[in-house]
């Protein structure tokens, strides 16, 4: 029998840079999406195998562009070890640590021969995936919904929050109507809607058996509020990657009306923490949901893996 094959010894730390154009942009609470800008990283080990990784920071969720790459650029192949350590230089610095991490696990996956959700202790190489509509009028969400549905997909995600509250209450009727009583039905509001609108909307689409409801207002402090008069309960998302919420999130449910939390491996740091932080939201009762917000293909290969 082999022995464990031991850990890469890193060679180079190559980073290259890459945009994505969103044709046509993305609709959400938090503003319209029309493109992403961030980094490919590679860690290439002694043999000229490869691991890949992705820093693509998004606004507003942690550091830019210019700073990410500044981090990702001070980071040379004797130090990718002492880089992703508890006080290691890219602690810090959440995207470029993101993209490190996933390399390392991705060459060091690639050197045991076995696929990367084998190596992170996967059960399955098939995982279920939401689709995303975020269609401006009813009658094109829920054409969108259809589409996908007939595409496969069990579970479909509407974004809410950046059209009048009517609007989007006939929206996510319509993707009910026509996605099925079958297929999960979750809620992004991206944090848009004051308390009043949360509960009116959320409130007038109760009876569609809605999972969740992503961030539905700004303030987490209110989140049991709006389960509890709703009835539709909140998933944690910002929430995870914003310092001070974050801090505070056991607080937030033991409050009650938190059913899930999606995890982000980019702005959570990558797949190491995103694997700790899944832990103890299965110890708490809450559902674990991974996603890939807007990644390039290795970004989302990433995520897939580690849903499994």
């Amino acid at each position: 029998m082999t022995g464990p094959v031991p850990p890469p010894r890193v060679t180079a730390v190559r980073v290259h840079p890459v945009e994505l154009v969103h044709d046509p942009p993305l609709v959400t609470g938090a503003g319209v999406r029309r493109g992403r800008e961030g980094m490919l990283v590679e860690l290439v080990d002694e043999t000229g195998r490869s691991g890949w990784g992705e820093a693509s920071p998004l606004p507003g969720w942690g550091d830019p562009v210019d700073v990410t790459r500044r981090a990702l650029g001070e980071v040379t192949p004797d130090g990718v070890g002492e880089a992703l350590g508890p006080a290691g230089s890219l602690t810090r610095h959440r995207f470029a640590r993101a993209g490190i991490d996933v390399a390392w696990h991705d060459l060091t996956a690639r050197r045991a021969g076995v696929p990367l959700w084998l190596h992170l202790g996967g059960v399955t190489p098939r995982v279920a995936v939401n689709a995303l509509v975020d269609a401006a009028d009813p009658e094109a969400a829920g054409e969108a919904a259809a589409r996908a549905v007939a595409a496969g997909h069990t579970w479909v995600k509407v974004k809410v929050g950046a059209a009048p509250a009517p609007v989007d209450v006939a929206r996510v009727r319509a993707v009910r109507a026509a996605a099925g009583d079958a297929v999960g039905l979750r809620l992004d509001a991206n944090r848009a809607w004051d308390l009043d609108t949360a509960v009116g909307v959320l409130g007038a689409v109760a009876d569609l058996h809605v999972s969740y409801c992503e961030e539905p207002v700004a303030a987490p402090g209110a989140f049991a509020e709006v389960a509890r008069r709703t009835g539709i309960p909140v998933a944690l998302d910002e929430t995870l990657s914003d310092a001070e919420a974050a801090a505070r999130v056991d607080e937030l449910v033991d409050a009650g009306g938190i059913a899930a939390i999606v995890c982000k491996p980019q702005p959570l740091g990558g797949v190491t923490p995103t694997l700790a932080l899944a832990t103890w939201a299965r110890a708490r009762g809450l559902e674990v949901v991974i996603s890939a917000f807007l990644d390039t293909a290795v970004g989302v290969t990433a995520a897939a893996h580690l849903a499994a």
